[in-house]
């Protein structure tokens, strides 16, 4: 949701956080790769959990090397000139994201719902679809904001995809 606000309206977002439009091309760019950069971050600490710190070590050393390299090598490109940092390091989050979840995958048995990956699939296009028809009305994006996330929101409970009724288990410690 947010990656998909960052996308459509990323001159509204930096006007709003900066008071500026500089860069809102920069951040529209990178706006889908803020999910695998996130959700790395998941995977890093499930992963230091499971006690695979030498490998996680090791193939940070060999991704951040081949960023530099990338970042070198396409900084002298004149296609993609200024958009070589963004697009290198984009590249380089996507392809880190992918690895983690390998290693993952490699090192513990899931069950995967074919189920819930379809609905994930159709939120996010519900999600998309949203945004850019908002966008085409010239609604207001704090208010396109609000109510795509109130869809959402709903849609995710309604298909089981978001539940609280785990919250029912948890027990507060009084101190």
């Amino acid at each position: 949701l947010i990656s998909t606000i960052l996308y459509n309206y990323s001159e509204e977002t930096m006007e709003l956080l900066y008071d500026v439009k500089l860069g809102a091309k920069f951040v529209s760019n990178a706006a889908f790769a803020f999910i695998t950069y996130y959700i790395s971050i998941i995977l890093v600490s499930i992963l230091q959990a499971m006690g695979k710190t030498k490998e996680l070590f090791i193939l940070s050393i060999i991704l951040n090397t081949l960023k530099i390299i990338l970042i070198m090598i396409t900084s002298s490109n004149k296609i993609w000139g200024i958009n070589s940092l963004i697009n290198s390091t984009t590249l380089i989050s996507i392809l880190t994201f992918i690895l983690y979840l390998l290693i993952l995958l490699k090192n513990i048995k899931i069950k995967i719902n074919i189920k819930n990956i379809f609905i994930y699939l159709l939120i996010t296009i519900l999600t998309i679809s949203l945004f850019n028809l908002f966008k085409h009305f010239n609604i207001n994006f704090i208010i396109s904001s609000i109510i795509s996330s109130l869809i959402i929101t709903y849609f995710s409970f309604s298909t089981n995809l978001l539940s609280i009724s785990s919250l029912k288990n948890i027990k507060i410690k009084n101190k």
